[in-house]
């Protein structure tokens, strides 16, 4: 992907508050019909504890590296989550983050 306008790379510290925002306000489209004061509650510690173990993988063009364009929580089994920002969708950026089975 070198040579590609979109370069993956591992997040670092300073990602972590766009991952959890971007992950934290899909809670109501993620569970619809559970209210939004049970789904938030204990939220941050579950994303936290799935940071934990689990590694993110962030999208960033190449031209302007400091703009992250999107990010993927998975492992070898299960893909946790994936955010693209939505100005950023339809480029190919989610297929960029999920490798192929």
């Amino acid at each position: 992907m070198s040579d590609s306008p979109i370069q993956l790379r591992e997040m670092i510290p300073a990602d972590l508050g766009l991952v959890f925002q971007s992950w934290f306000r899909s809670g109501g489209q993620a569970y619809p019909g559970v209210g939004g004061d049970t789904y938030l509650k204990g939220m941050e510690g579950r994303i936290g504890r799935l940071l934990e173990r689990i590694p993110v993988t962030v999208a960033y063009a190449t031209v302007a590296p400091t703009e992250i364009l999107g990010w993927v929580c998975a492992d070898a089994t299960c893909l946790h989550f994936i955010y693209v920002k939505p100005v950023y969708r339809r480029q190919g950026i989610a297929r960029a983050l999920v490798p192929e089975s």
